[in-house]
């Protein structure tokens, strides 16, 4: 009977810490890893009995389209998000504790690279931005500061 209940325990752990399948932001055919680029959000600690995470960065928007992929206590935005090469306009949520945010941001994706959010805590303010996950460089911006911008971009 214990054994059972160990079981049974750990696969509702397990179930509980997967995270989501990425969200595909483009049509058609799967590309490989070299022909598109990764945009991945941050889930921070977990505390507590049920594994929680208490600070994460997911991904809320893209190209103006309005994301949700359940990742459970409360996570409805997806953490990884699959583009083609170009520009891509993204809201960030973000939150920690009981507190939350959104940010948006631009980033002109490169094929084969990874991208990550990254955040910093000032006081009672909040920074957020996506680096290159190989270098640490920040990449991007806030919409309006990016060179040649167009104005049938979808933003979110």
């Amino acid at each position: 009977m214990r054994k059972s209940i160990s079981v049974c325990l750990s696969v509702l752990c397990s179930a509980c810490t997967s995270v989501s399948t990425p969200y595909v932001g483009y049509e058609g055919k799967p590309l490989s890893p070299s022909e598109q680029s990764v945009i991945f959000g941050k889930l921070g600690p977990k505390t507590g009995i049920w594994p929680q995470h208490t600070e994460a960065t997911l991904i809320s928007c893209l190209d103006g389209a309005y994301l949700e992929s359940y990742l459970g206590f409360g996570l409805k935005y997806p953490d990884k998000v699959l583009v083609k090469p170009s520009r891509h306009y993204l809201t960030a949520f973000y939150f920690r504790d009981r507190m939350y945010t959104y940010g948006s941001l631009w980033v002109d994706a490169e094929a084969g690279r990874e991208y990550v959010f990254n955040s910093q805590v000032i006081g009672r303010s909040i920074r957020i931005w996506l680096e290159d996950a190989a270098t640490g460089v920040r990449v991007g911006g806030i919409p309006g500061g990016e060179p040649n911008p167009d104005p049938s971009a979808k933003r979110c």
